[in-house]
């Protein structure tokens, strides 16, 4: 049977626990050195823009398609920055499919 005071130190242990996890932050995005990967992957201009607007056209997801045809030392820093490169993808007319 737990006490009250036992109660009480569960309930504070649960409490720090959770709040230092919210508080925790998330890893820093650096999404102005990733926009001009973006730019240079989807300009319509170069081979990479065309192949890369073939393929969302296509029905491909442009997020995915965006990761595959970048290098591999990038990739930690787009889930980083997920959210911006959704939102930048759509400002610039290919927005990923949910």
């Amino acid at each position: 049977m737990l006490y009250p005071n036992s109660l009480r130190l569960l309930a504070q242990t649960g409490l720090f626990l959770s709040l230092q996890i919210i508080v925790t932050p998330s890893p820093a995005c650096e999404f102005l050195s990733l926009k001009a990967v973006i730019d240079q992957v989807t300009n319509p201009k170069g081979e990479l823009g065309q192949r890369f607007k073939a393929q969302v056209d296509d029905g491909w997801n442009s997020e995915r398609v965006l990761f595959e045809m970048t290098p591999k030392e990038l990739h930690p820093q787009l889930d980083d920055c997920r959210p911006q490169v959704e939102e930048y993808l759509s400002q610039i007319g290919f927005p990923p499919t949910h």
